[in-house]
């Protein structure tokens, strides 16, 4: 009993701790993203696929880091919980394909895409945004029938 009300105070009194340590989980999250996105991305560029499977596999590679982390963890993945995730991803990746495919890629511009997925992701973090969601109408029950 001592061990589980040690517990309780412990959690009542760290929840600022604990606030401050999920943002910062979030920032470093977000980063890895905008970096494994720009890495997936040059990787599958350099192996010769087109701009299209490019942005595709940079995409996976960027989204699919944390997916794994968040299953390791028994937590619902980002990507099906956040409506901000996989679309700065595909635009980190779009960018830096654009780029590699034009030859005009160097270092400014991966870190231009990698700043471009930042702040969208954490954006839509800060203030809560998600993609729009198709409610689709369910038929009326007809009210004579049981």
């Amino acid at each position: 009993m001592a061990v589980g009300g040690g517990a309780g105070m412990a959690a009542f009194f760290a929840r600022r701790v604990w606030v401050r340590l999920q943002r910062s989980i979030t920032v470093f999250d977000t980063a890895g993203l905008a970096l494994f996105c720009v890495t997936g991305t040059t990787t599958a560029f350099a192996a010769h696929l087109g701009p299209f499977q490019s942005v595709v596999l940079g995409t996976i590679t960027g989204a699919g880091g944390g997916t794994v982390r968040d299953v390791v963890t028994r937590r619902v993945p980002t990507v099906l919980s956040s409506g901000l995730y996989a679309l700065p991803a595909a635009c980190d990746a779009t960018l830096t394909a654009i780029a590699l495919n034009f030859h005009f890629y160097d270092s400014t511009i991966a870190v231009l895409a990698a700043l471009v997925c930042f702040t969208i992701r954490m954006a839509g973090a800060h203030f809560n945004l998600n993609l729009p969601v198709s409610h689709p109408e369910l038929p009326e029950r007809n009210r004579n029938s049981p």
